[in-house]
Order: C-alpha cells, then sequence, then structure tokens
C-alpha cells in the first residue's frame, strides 16, 4: 500500500461528515475511509504533491468511480508537469477493468488533450 511510502503526521485527516441522521451510511473499509480521511485533508490545504498523487492511486484501485479523486489527481499531474504518457498507461489498466467507468474516460480525454498542449 502505498499510504505506508510516506509520512502523513502532518496532515489532521477530516473525517467524513454525513450528518447526526444518515439515511442510508455507507460500509466503507477501513483503508478507505483512512485514505478518504487523508484526501480531504490535503485538499483542503491545497496539496499538490508526488504523495498525494501516490494517496489518489491508492484511493482508485479501491474505487475508481470517484470522480472526485480523479479531478484531483489531475491538478496533482499538471502542477507537477508529470509524464502524461505514463499516467495514459495508468489508464489504460482502470479501462481494460472498468470500461464504462466514465470518470475515467473523462480523465483520459482531459489528459490527453492537455498532453498535445503540453
Amino acid at each position: 500500500v502505498l499510504l505506508r511510502m510516506y509520512n502523513w503526521d502532518d496532515i489532521t485527516p477530516i473525517p467524513q461528515n454525513d450528518g447526526p441522521n444518515p439515511v442510508v451510511p455507507i460500509s466503507y473499509t477501513a483503508d478507505y475511509t483512512k485514505y478518504m480521511d487523508i484526501f480531504r485533508a490535503v485538499i483542503r490545504q491545497g496539496e499538490l504533491s508526488e504523495r498525494v498523487l501516490s494517496l489518489t492511486s491508492d484511493i482508485l484501485d479501491i474505487n475508481a468511480a470517484n470522480y472526485t479523486v480523479w479531478q484531483y489527481r489531475r491538478q496533482c499531474l499538471f502542477h507537477l508537469h508529470s509524464d502524461l504518457d505514463t499516467e495514459l498507461d495508468y489508464i489504460d489498466i482502470f479501462a481494460e477493468e472498468n470500461p464504462k467507468n466514465y470518470q475515467i474516460w473523462y480523465h483520459r480525454r482531459a489528459v490527453t488533450l492537455s498532453h498535445h498542449n503540453w
């Protein structure tokens, strides 16, 4: 798990707030809950770094349909001037396993368009 590769001690996780009486609470795995709590915190701080890029990979491995994670991943990629060919290879892995996942295809389109303008 990539989350262990980085020190997150400087981040105060932000738990999901479904209010006092959620109608249909979703039962997330412990890992997904931990990752998303950290993810909410880094978004609040506006951190765009390699460790956040790795965090998005961890989250997408669990839930490839999380649009917000794909969107923030794009922000990290563009901010870091990451190798977009490598990102396209990464996306292909998800696209093969999730051909009807529109978040993946939207991300691929955005990366491809940016790649041509890079």
